[in-house]
């Protein structure tokens, strides 16, 4: 097996685990495979940096009626966040309306807490994912900070995500072969752009209101 084929199974059961709560160290996984050690812990040190992308890391405590301070404020005087629909480790994903182009937007912010070490990587990851135009896949729109908020929009997609229609409303086969379809378009398209996604998951699809899959979350993609 190739190294990048190893550091990637190693890195989804790094992923596996921390979704579970747990936070294992490079070290602990590569116990049998010292040479990997180093090249692992950069990629989870990378991947704890891009999960307050995904929605998927929800906060399960659904009993915090708190309201979110940045409600009904507006970024860079265009943004305006309405609704908080997703909320990580690393940061909360809104609905907003932008306010320029008159069209509801998503709006993913990281915690002030995480603006220095998500920087370099959310920068990274917007610039990947905004050069790839393609139905199948959620575009990006604008990256930038106010007033030490940092933040990127994307595509506000109504729906859910793979994981929660599998959970919910399991597919039949016939509608399991379109998704599966409509996905390997879209990263043919990426990989035609010289883009490999290297997080293909359930949670990083998202299905809109008309039973579409949409590809999200480019922090681990790599040049092809």
């Amino acid at each position: 097996m190739r190294t990048d084929d190893r550091l990637a199974e190693l890195l989804l059961q790094w992923e596996a685990r921390w979704e579970h709560g747990e936070d294992v160290t490079a070290a602990q996984l590569c116990a049998d495979q010292p040479d990997l050690v180093e090249p692992l812990q950069q990629k989870i040190d990378r991947l704890k940096k891009m999960a307050w992308m995904t929605e998927e890391d929800a906060d399960d405590d659904t009993t915090n009626t708190t309201p979110d301070p940045l409600i009904g404020t507006t970024l860079l005087n265009r943004y305006r966040l309405e609704a908080v629909v997703g909320e990580g480790g690393f940061g909360t994903v809104y609905r907003a309306f932008d306010l320029e182009l008159q069209r509801s937007v998503a709006v993913k912010v990281a915690r002030p807490g995480r603006i220095t070490q998500a920087g370099s990587g959310l920068l990274e990851e917007a610039q990947r994912a905004a050069k790839l135009r393609h139905p199948g896949i959620v575009a990006v729109h604008d990256v930038g900070q106010d007033n030490g908020a940092l933040f990127i929009v994307t595509d506000y997609i109504e729906g859910s995500n793979l994981a929660e229609l599998i959970a919910t409303d399991r597919p039949t086969p016939r509608e399991a072969v379109r998704l599966v379809a409509d996905i390997a378009d879209a990263l043919h398209h990426a990989h035609g752009e010289g883009l490999i996604h290297r997080d293909i998951k359930p949670a990083n699809i998202l299905i809109d209101r008309q039973g579409r899959p949409l590809l999200t979350d480019f922090g681990l993609a790599a040049d092809a």
